[in-house]
C-alpha cells in the first residue's frame, strides 16, 4: 500500500486495508469473493467495509499496480 495514504482513524491497520483493496483491483474478484477469502484466512472484513476501502482507496492502487508492472520489449520476434 502506497505510504501516502492517510488511515488515521481507520480501524484496521494498512496492511489490512490494503490487502483486500489490492485483491479487489488486481484480480477479478467480487466483494463477495474478496470476503470469503479473508475469511479463509482468518479475517472478518464485510464487504461493505471492502466496497469503502474500494471507493476511496482503489485508484491509488490501482495506479501503483500498473506503475509497478513490467513494462514490454521494444522488440518483437
Amino acid at each position: 500500500m502506497p505510504p501516502s495514504l492517510a488511515l488515521k482513524g481507520y480501524r484496521f491497520p494498512r496492511l489490512a486495508i490494503g490487502y483486500p483493496v489490492g485483491a479487489y483491483c488486481r484480480f477479478a474478484l467480487s466483494l463477495q469473493d474478496v470476503e470469503d477469502f479473508l475469511a479463509g484466512r482468518g479475517r472478518t472484513v464485510s464487504h461493505e467495509a471492502t466496497r469503502n476501502w474500494v471507493a476511496k482507496f482503489g485508484a491509488q492502487i490501482a495506479s501503483k499496480f500498473l506503475r509497478d508492472r513490467p513494462q514490454s520489449a521494444d522488440n518483437r520476434h
